[in-house]
């Protein structure tokens, strides 16, 4: 029959005194715990198949300890593989990203002021892009668990600056929309806030696995406030960036079985709605029917009739990629950008770029982030901790669909819209958390050997339960 070993005095010293031992040797903390239990494990069940092979209870326990080997040689080899693994490379390759965002800046503003136009100093980006490598430093030494342990509080915290935002003074219009919120000298940005919610959301989602239906709705509940609020306070671009990226986390959690049994069923389900859902939350949430038909008419224009007045902006950015040169400066398109594109340094930094070194550059930028997102997939993907895994998945959908939005815009794919292009454009909100984006898959690929596959981000308590054949 089979029974569970239980903590009971006769097993609890040999094995203490073994496992103290060992874990001496262990030099992360973070990974002590995981590793006594492991080891544990393993000791009960010999101690337990020994048992069945008809050992009494002292001499199965010496056997069964000494089978492991010797505490301080199996300490090493565990210290060996369960240590955090430094991303060198990635901080390396980062810290040539910064650089190159400065110098492109740099020149940016001095072809800017040659050509009589005023533009911020480069030493603000320097500023924003040392405050951003700075944050993502700390989230990459930063154990990724810690933060989700505390999600909803931040989470919570997020929606009620959202709704000051929205619905008090402390909101100030940009654009038509309350995008910022200021405390005195605080200033704090609402896109900042809707985009470092995914990888929380993701971490909310893992808390509540393995409780069925009613977590999936939790899930649900968070998704849906978040949207509403992101399309209150920013734009419909953001908010669908947000919406669709919290829906493929859903779709992704289901397909692990956290959730539902009949994950096929209702991802046909619930896509059905998702695909709907988006026109009866603009009915609800823009109180003026012009500003829906403003968009319309605006999309219309741009897939049914290119060429007109409605698409000056994509009209001009198919004009400079047109007229640019494959390799080299056009100085002529260079210095139309600066007459014709007012948000040249942050939504069209990428037609810049063509303009002022050619369509090469477009091709170099694709290529560096093809490479970043691929890595921040694989890091996410490849590692067994099933909470690094979703946050990681979070991190690296949004930066695709962020990247992958401007690229379409300034390609003149899509109708012009508010967007940048993470780590070169002009702006501090976007910059710093693409920059923790990093940070935080930084740490999930630093702490992949450390964290077990489930992690209890309550109690940071990992428990093992051995089951054992007995006569």
């Amino acid at each position: 029959m089979k029974n569970k070993i239980t903590n009971s005095n006769s097993l609890t010293s040999p094995i203490d005194q073994y496992l103290n031992r060992l874990v001496e040797q262990i030099r992360s903390k973070s990974a002590r715990e995981m590793v006594r239990e492991e080891m544990k494990a393993h000791i009960e069940d010999q101690y337990a198949e020994n048992l069945f092979h008809g050992m009494n209870e002292e001499k199965a326990m010496e056997a069964a300890i000494r089978d492991m080997g010797d505490p301080v040689e199996v300490g090493i080899a565990m210290d060996r593989v369960h240590r955090p693994r430094p991303a060198i490379g990635m901080l390396i390759v980062m810290s040539v990203i910064a650089v190159c965002s400065i110098l492109i800046i740099s020149r940016m503003n001095s072809s800017a002021q040659a050509a009589g136009y005023d533009m911020y100093g480069p030493g603000r980006f320097v500023l924003h892009v040392i405050l951003g490598f700075a944050v993502m430093i700390v989230l990459y030494h930063l154990d990724y668990s810690r933060i989700a342990r505390y999600a909803k509080v931040i989470c919570g915290g997020f929606a009620a600056l959202e709704i000051l935002c929205c619905f008090t003074g402390a909101g100030v219009y940009v654009n038509g929309n309350k995008m910022w919120i200021h405390f005195g000298a605080l200033h704090i940005s609402m896109l900042a806030i809707a985009f470092l919610f995914i990888p929380l959301f993701a971490a909310i989602l893992y808390q509540h696995r393995g409780t069925s239906l009613k977590g999936l709705l939790i899930g649900l509940a968070w998704m849906m406030i978040q949207t509403i609020l992101t399309l209150k306070c920013t734009s419909i671009a953001t908010a669908g960036l947000v919406f669709y990226t919290m829906a493929i986390l859903v779709t992704i959690t289901v397909y692990k079985g956290w959730f539902v049994k009949k994950k096929y069923m209702f991802t046909g389900f619930f896509w059905g709605i998702i695909l709907i859902l988006p026109v009866v939350i603009l009915g609800i949430t823009l109180e003026r029917e012009s500003i829906i038909l403003h968009r319309l008419n605006r999309l219309s224009a741009f897939f049914l009739h290119q060429g007109t007045d409605e698409n000056y902006v994509s009209n001009i950015l198919r004009s400079l990629i047109r007229n640019s040169s494959f390799i080299g400066s056009t100085h002529t398109a260079e210095k139309s950008i600066f007459a014709s594109l007012p948000d040249y340094n942050s939504s069209f930094i990428l037609t810049w770029l063509a303009s002022t070194y050619g369509k090469i550059s477009i091709l170099l930028v694709c290529a560096v982030f093809t490479l970043l997102i691929i890595w921040m997939f694989q890091s996410a993907l490849k590692q067994k901790n099933q909470l690094g895994m979703i946050m990681g998945c979070g991190c690296g959908i949004l930066m695709l669909a962020v990247v992958g939005l401007n690229i379409l815009v300034n390609l003149s794919l899509l109708p012009g819209t508010t967007t940048f292009l993470p780590f070169f454009s002009y702006g501090g909100s976007g910059m710093i958390v693409c920059y923790a984006f990093m940070g935080i898959v930084m740490s999930i690929y630093r702490w992949q050997n450390v964290l077990p596959e489930h992690v209890d981000i309550h109690r940071r308590r990992w428990r093992i339960t051995v089951e054992v054949k007995r006569e």
